[in-house]
């Protein structure tokens, strides 16, 4: 799930900060969360949860996710890990504390590092929504840092990484039509922006996971500048299991930066097929 936390810190050749950002907040949303949020006695699952980091066509299986819980009072510590094949991992840390009864759990902090094979830091993302520090840092080959770091006004329904499934699994549990919220990323610097996702509830296939799932897709609300870039945002979508209290299955996202190699995470106790790695 690591990589799938798209922290664009630095902007790959050709793309623009504009276009990065937009890019890595649709991948955001196809993270994982460890479970789903119903009231204060189960906020997440208390199993890990795992999954399969599979090439785009789901026929290569390029590496595993795995994300637990931590309880703490009033909330919980969700923490995850992705390893690759190719050696490169990430791991992701987000406090959340319990909403008001009926609401969705709020972010507190979150933490995002990713690595190179040999173990040095390659990227790393956090935010701190209590005091409202952020900051972005890469490491050049060299392993000297970079930092970027800001102090945001962040809405009280700001989500990052892997929660940013949580409001979308909220909504979907309490039959709303409609999910509008914002996410925390790195464009190349800290920053904030809105997405909103329509809720449909009619039951589709996926051919990597059984049984009638929800698609979901997730927009960036850019306002005017939406009309400018539409045309240059990747599609991005989430799919969710109703016969399982609406959990997080799978999608399409990309590995870490805007514009990194798409791949497909499904949850690992239904994968249909086994990929030949």
């Amino acid at each position: 799930m690591g990589e799938v936390f798209v922290s664009k810190i630095a902007n790959a050749p050709g793309q623009t900060p504009t276009g990065a950002f937009i890019s890595s907040i649709f991948a955001t949303i196809a993270l994982i969360a460890a479970g789903s949020v119903t009231h204060a006695g189960t906020l997440v699952n208390v199993e890990q949860t795992a999954f399969r980091i599979l090439s785009l066509d789901g026929q290569k299986l390029l590496g595993h996710a795995r994300y637990g819980v931590e309880y703490r009072e009033n909330g919980a510590v969700l923490v995850g890990e992705n390893r690759y094949a190719d050696g490169e991992y990430d791991v992701e840390r987000d406090v959340i504390k319990v909403g008001s009864q009926g609401a969705a759990p709020a972010l507190v902090s979150f933490e995002h590092s990713f690595f190179n094979r040999d173990g040095s830091r390659k990227l790393v993302s956090r935010a701190d929504l209590s005091t409202g520090q952020a900051a972005c840092t890469s490491y050049e080959m060299s392993g000297q840092e970079r930092t970027l770091d800001k102090e945001i006004d962040f809405p009280s329904d700001t989500y990052a990484g892997a929660t940013s499934v949580l409001p979308l699994e909220h909504a979907l549990r309490t039959g709303s039509g409609r999910a509008e919220f914002h996410v925390f990323d790195c464009a190349p610097g800290p920053a904030v922006v809105a997405v909103a996702a329509e809720l449909p509830h009619e039951r589709r296939n996926w051919n990597l996971y059984p049984g009638g799932l929800v698609q979901v897709d997730v927009t960036a609300d850019l306002g005017w500048l939406g009309a400018l870039v539409d045309g240059l945002l990747p599609h991005r979508h989430a799919w969710f299991d109703p016969a399982s209290g609406w959990h997080y299955v799978g999608g399409k996202i990309q590995r870490y930066f805007g514009n990194g190699p798409e791949v497909l995470l499904v949850r690992e106790a239904a994968v249909k097929v086994v990929p030949q790695g």
